[in-house]
């Protein structure tokens, strides 16, 4: 392909994407708005404050693995180890927090920053693909904590109490919520305002192209990967303050809701198109469906049915299949 050729997918492929940040969260807000109408009519009390409270502290654990998941589904790669990584961070946080409190937490959240790194690394530098990679450190993270941990769920014991703080309310909203939007806020300001953030919007939307606009794939894939896990390890502290105890495979179950939401909010598969906003409401949108499977008495085990279902539909419609080959 000429460099012209190239120039003008890319140009293309910005127009795009700028339509779309204008235009992109009114979908997933429909369907939000939409779902919430249709179950609290079958149940008026899943609209009361209580209830609402409830999903937006069961979402901010979903919201956090979907803003984290974002910044590399943009690249046009996907992290398959985000929910194994989350398990293995709650292991770590029994035997942190104990001694070190609310510092133990950020050891473990930078520690994860750093595995999301070499991640990255091996993805982007060895040219590894990263289904491939974020394979092979989901089996590594699950043997770590079955290991650690000894097979077994473990208190937190004296470790709670660093936990605290994420147990309360925020003007009567769960602060875990607030968190969680207010990361994706910073997000999407990074994404859509610094030169970062235009780095992965332009490598998603054509790698060529951007390398020969002088952007650095391998700093920009690194970085991702890295909040990726990061973001996993915050999640792992939410839901670690919900339940007061870690299990090697807690938060195994996330990864299929983290990238049920982001597709559902809209962002493709194949990169370079989507927002941070869309994948909070998507988050959303994920968070509802769960609680309203069990307001309308359907076995909340067919969760994995129904959102396994969803992803697969999403990619079928929203692949852009002249761009393939950078589906890693």
């Amino acid at each position: 392909m000429s460099v012209i050729g190239l120039a003008r997918g890319a140009v293309f492929a910005d127009s795009k994407v700028r339509r779309f940040r204008v235009s992109g969260p009114l979908l997933p807000a429909g369907l939000l708005i939409a779902l919430l109408a249709v179950i609290g009519i079958n149940d008026p009390s899943f609209l009361s404050a209580e209830s609402l409270r409830l999903i937006a502290a069961q979402s901010a654990p979903i919201v956090m693995f979907a803003v984290g998941l974002t910044p590399v589904i943009l690249l046009g790669a996907i992290d398959l180890s985000i929910g194994a990584l989350a398990s293995f961070c709650s292991v770590l946080f029994v035997l942190t927090t104990p001694s070190l409190g609310v510092f133990g937490i950020a050891v473990v959240i930078g520690l994860a920053a750093i595995l999301g790194a070499l991640v990255g690394w091996t993805h982007a530098v060895a040219q590894v693909p990263s289904f491939v990679v974020t394979l092979g450190a989901l089996g590594l993270y699950s043997g770590l904590a079955l290991v650690i941990s000894d097979a077994r769920d473990q208190s937190l014991g004296a470790g709670a109490s660093a936990f605290d703080s994420l147990t309360g309310f925020f003007a009567t909203i769960p602060v875990t919520f607030v968190l969680a939007v207010s990361i994706a806020a910073v997000t999407a300001v990074v994404l859509h305002k610094t030169t970062l953030g235009r780095a992965v919007y332009a490598i998603g939307s054509g790698e060529a192209a951007s390398i020969m606009s002088g952007l650095s794939p391998t700093r920009t894939r690194v970085l991702a990967f890295s909040f990726c896990s990061a973001c996993a390890a915050g999640a792992s502290a939410f839901l670690i303050s919900g339940t007061g105890f870690s299990s090697p495979t807690l938060a195994d179950g996330y990864l299929l809701y983290g990238i049920a939401a982001v597709l559902v909010g809209g962002t493709a598969i194949s990169g370079g198109v989507g927002s941070v906003a869309r994948s909070l409401l998507g988050g959303m949108v994920v968070a509802v469906v769960l609680a309203g499977l069990v307001i309308v008495g359907i076995d909340p085990k067919i969760s994995d049915l129904v959102f396994g279902t969803v992803i697969i539909v999403v990619v079928s419609v929203t692949t852009n299949r002249r761009k393939l080959t950078a589906v890693k």
